[in-house]
Formats: structure tokens, C-alpha cells, sequence
């Protein structure tokens, strides 16, 4: 039997975790909130172009807390337009009603976090790496029991 109480949700408030918050301003941003959550954890692992739009936002935000980084987000005229260029590119008309949502897991330091900017910071799921996270993640059912309200299409 599954134990369920290992995935136990634990709210951590982490230095090492790049995490923004998505404040009411932001609107309905949660895929590029996951991508940056993604590309901002993967940052020593990767490299931008030097001087980018998204080079400079980490480096900027680096020190900040989440509510401090969601708010640079929000004047960023740059990260605005990539955004609503993304969103206006897909195939799939846009209704006025949003059931997705989207959110970003990634093993740091061997833990495996949730990154939902929805909520109050990263929220730890126990140990992994980067080897083990696709093993983890396959366990779809328990990710879903994760956000209940939420349609993960992401997960899928």
C-alpha cells in the first residue's frame, strides 16, 4: 500500500529556493511564474545570455524575498510582452474562464519542491535528485492529490 504520509505537504521558507510570489497584479501568470521558478533554480546549472531580459531579472532579484521579485515582475515591461506573446501564440482559444494552472517541482539540493506562486513559499516533498525526480513525478496521482482544485494539465 501507498503510504501517504510521506508527501505530506511542509511549508518552508528557504534562502536557497528562488521562489516569487503571484500577487492579484500579476493576474493570471502562472505558467511564466513556473517557468521562471524553473530557470531561476536551474541558474548554476545553466547559462543565460549574458545581459538578457531574463539575465538581468535574476540577477536583480536575487536578494529580494518572493513578494519583492513578484512586484519587479510587475513592472517589467519586457517580461510583460514575452508573456503575452507566449500566451497569444498557442492554437487553443483562450476562454474568459482559466481551469489550468501551473506550477513547478524541481529537485534542489536533493529535495524535491513544489513551486506553486499561488502559495505562501516552496513547499518540500522529501528527498530526490535530479536522476530520481521523473521517477517521482510519474507517481501522477499524488501530485494531483497535491493541488485537488487545480487541473494539472502540465503533470499529464
Amino acid at each position: 500500500t501507498f503510504n501517504i504520509n510521506i508527501f505530506l505537504l511542509q511549508q518552508e521558507s528557504l534562502d536557497e529556493v528562488y521562489f516569487i510570489k503571484q500577487i492579484d497584479s500579476l493576474g493570471n501568470a502562472c505558467g511564466t511564474i513556473a517557468l521562471l521558478h524553473a530557470v531561476g533554480n536551474a541558474c548554476s546549472e545553466i547559462s543565460l545570455v549574458e545581459n538578457s531580459g531574463l539575465d538581468l531579472f535574476f540577477k536583480s532579484t536575487a536578494s529580494m524575498d518572493p513578494y519583492e521579485r513578484a512586484r519587479v515582475l510587475e513592472k517589467d515591461d519586457d517580461m510583460a510582452r514575452a508573456h503575452s506573446l507566449a500566451a497569444s501564440a498557442g492554437d487553443t482559444e483562450i476562454g474568459d474562464i482559466v481551469e489550468e494552472h501551473y506550477v513547478c517541482f524541481t529537485a534542489l539540493n536533493r529535495t524535491l519542491y513544489e513551486l506553486d506562486g499561488m502559495k505562501g513559499g516552496p513547499i518540500k516533498h522529501g528527498p530526490s535528485s535530479p536522476e530520481s525526480l521523473l521517477q517521482v513525478l510519474s507517481k501522477g496521482p499524488v501530485l494531483y492529490l497535491l493541488v485537488p482544485a487545480w487541473n494539472c494539465k502540465g503533470l499529464e
